[in-house]
C-alpha cells in the first residue's frame, strides 16, 4: 500500500458513491517488544502502518473534503495511546500517542472547512487483533525482560478470544455520532470505585460534556443499575467507563461481573481509566474532551 493505491482508492470511491462523508483509519496492526530488543526496522514498520499509513488516507482524501466543506475523520487509536505505562508496548503506545497528536491538530486545522476530526481510544475488542499476523513479537527477545514476556504471554493465553468488546457495537456508536453531529445525547455510566473524589471529578467532566451520567461505587452496584434501568424499562446505556488500571487482569473484574450477569450480547462499548487518564483528561478542554471520549 502506497499514496498512489490510497489516491485511487479514493477516486474510485468518489466515481462509484460521488461523494465521502466519513473516514475511518483503522488500518494497524501491534507490535510487543521493549525498546531495546526492538529493530530499528521493527519499529519503523509499526510505525509506518500505525501511524504513515493514517497520515496517507488524510492527505489524499483531504482536498474532496475540504471542496464540499464537509466530512468526518475518525482515526482509531487505542487505549494504549491513552496511557503507555506497562512494558513491551513501547513502540506501540508511541505510534497511538502519535495518532492522538496529529488527530487533535487535523481538528483545528480542518474546523474551518466544517471537517470534524475524532480520535477513538478503543479497549480490547473481539477482533482478530492478538491473532498471528495482527500482533507481533520481538525477533530477538531479551531474557532480562520477565515482566515484559509476562505480559505478552497474558495478551496471546488469556486475552486472546476473551475480549469484553463487541467491535460490532463499536461500529454502531462511531455510526451513530456520526449520524449526530455536535449531540452529546449518549448515556454514560461512570464506575468510581466508592471513591469520592473520583466520583466527583468524573461528573464534573460529564457534565463539561453535556452527558447525563450516573455514578455507581462497584461492580456489584452497576449490575444493580443496570438491571434496575431494564426492569423500568429505561434506556441502557450506550457506554461503560471503568474507572481501574490496566492492562492488569483485575482490570476485567467489573466488566466480567457484568457480563456474567446480563450476558455479552448485552454489554455495551467499554472504555478504562486510570486516575493518571482522568487527571490527563480533566486538564482538556470540552471540545478535545469529546474527541477523545468519542
Amino acid at each position: 500500500i502506497n499514496e498512489q493505491s490510497v489516491e485511487k482508492a479514493i477516486n474510485d470511491t468518489i466515481t462509484k458513491f460521488e461523494k465521502i462523508d466519513v473516514v475511518v483509519n483503522n488500518a494497524g496492526y501491534g507490535q510487543a517488544g521493549t525498546l531495546e530488543e526492538l529493530s530499528d526496522e521493527e519499529s519503523r514498520k509499526n510505525f509506518d502502518v500505525n501511524v504513515f499509513g493514517a497520515l496517507n488516507v488524510i492527505r489524499k482524501v483531504m482536498p474532496h473534503l475540504r471542496a464540499k466543506k464537509s466530512g468526518h475523520i475518525f482515526n482509531i487509536s487505542s487505549v494504549a495511546g491513552f496511557i503507555g505505562n506497562f512494558p513491551s508496548f513501547g513502540i506501540y503506545c508511541a505510534t497511538k500517542f502519535a495518532v492522538v497528536g496529529l488527530t487533535e491538530a487535523l481538528s483545528a486545522e480542518a474546523k474551518a472547512f466544517g471537517i470534524t476530526a475524532t480520535v477513538v481510544y478503543p479497549g480490547y475488542f473481539r477482533t482478530n487483533f492478538l491473532d498471528e499476523g495482527s500482533f507481533s513479537l520481538p525477533k530477538k527477545p531479551i531474557s532480562d525482560y520477565a515482566e515484559a514476556r509476562a505480559i505478552e504471554k497474558l495478551h496471546t493465553d488469556e486475552i486472546r478470544g476473551n475480549q469484553a468488546g463487541d467491535p460490532e457495537k463499536a461500529a454502531g456508536v462511531l455510526i451513530k455520532i456520526a449520524a449526530q453531529e455536535n449531540q452529546n445525547q449518549t448515556l454514560f455510566v461512570f464506575i468510581a470505585e466508592d471513591d469520592p473524589v473520583d466520583a466527583e471529578q468524573l461528573k464534573q467532566i460529564a457534565r463539561s460534556l453535556g452527558w447525563r451520567s450516573e455514578v455507581v461505587g462497584s461492580s456489584e452496584d452497576l449490575v444493580k443499575a443496570y438491571i434496575t434501568r431494564q426492569n423500568n424499562k429505561l434506556r441502557a446505556p450506550d457506554a461503560i467507563i471503568v474507572d481501574h488500571q490496566i492492562p492488569s487482569k483485575g482490570g476485567f473484574s467489573a466488566i466480567s461481573h457484568l457480563v456474567a450477569t446480563i450476558g455479552r450480547e448485552h454489554l455495551p462499548a467499554v472504555l478504562m481509566l486510570s486516575s493518571h487518564n482522568k487527571d490527563s483528561m480533566a486538564s482538556k478542554d470540552s471540545e478535545h474532551l469529546i474527541n477523545h471520549f468519542l
